[in-house]
């Protein structure tokens, strides 16, 4: 008789977990939903190239055989052109001053999840070829700031550029994470601006 009793207990908590089980929700239902933010863009200004403008962005004037002007980054030997912008233009003896002429590209960023952003540029071939950005996305809530520096050479030979980073910054449940980039891109041409575009995301 207690041995029955002891199976028909054991028969009972076996039920009872089985049902338990059965109603807990599956992985797949328990995972996060997907994440499909959008990129979001801005325009890029640009500034071209000044004998005034050159020295705020690392660069020195160099004058080539024909006469001609152009920058390279500070402390290039003699002879390199490794970096070299294209030619400064010149009106009438005088270097005109660098003044935004207008839109040169995008730049964008965006959430690839709830803990990685992507951001990057892309620049019209007509404003030059990349040579390097300095590039920084900030990521805020109402209880925490980061900011990520993603600067660094262009791909050599393509227009566009893009990096991912893993974030970590904190938040309250419910609650957004902005992400917000901005900086400059150094071309042979000129400078392009980054027009700080800014994702957000609700965890």
């Amino acid at each position: 008789m207690h041995k029955s009793v002891r199976l028909g207990l054991t028969l009972t908590a076996t039920a009872l977990f089985v049902a338990a089980a059965l109603a807990l929700p599956s992985p797949a239902s328990a995972a996060e939903p997907e994440v499909t933010e959008p990129v979001v863009e801005a325009e890029m200004s640009f500034t071209p190239w000044t004998k005034e403008n050159l020295a705020e962005h690392g660069y020195e004037l160099r004058k080539d055989p024909g006469g001609g002007y152009y920058g390279v980054p500070v402390g290039t030997p003699r002879g390199s052109k490794v970096g070299a912008t294209g030619p400064i233009q010149e009106s009438g003896g005088v270097t005109t001053f660098g003044e935004v002429t207008g839109n040169c590209g995008t730049s964008f960023v965006s959430f690839s999840d709830y803990n990685t952003i992507r951001s990057g540029y892309y620049i019209y071939p007509s404003k030059g070829a990349p040579i390097s950005h300095d590039w920084i996305v900030h990521t805020y809530s109402s209880i925490d700031l980061e900011w990520y520096d993603l600067s660094g050479l262009a791909p050599w030979g393509y227009q566009s550029w893009q990096a991912t980073r893993d974030i970590s910054t904190q938040y309250l449940p419910g609650s957004t994470i902005s992400a917000q980039a901005s900086g400059e891109v150094l071309t042979t041409a000129g400078i392009c601006s980054s027009g700080i575009p800014t994702a957000v995301i609700r965890p």
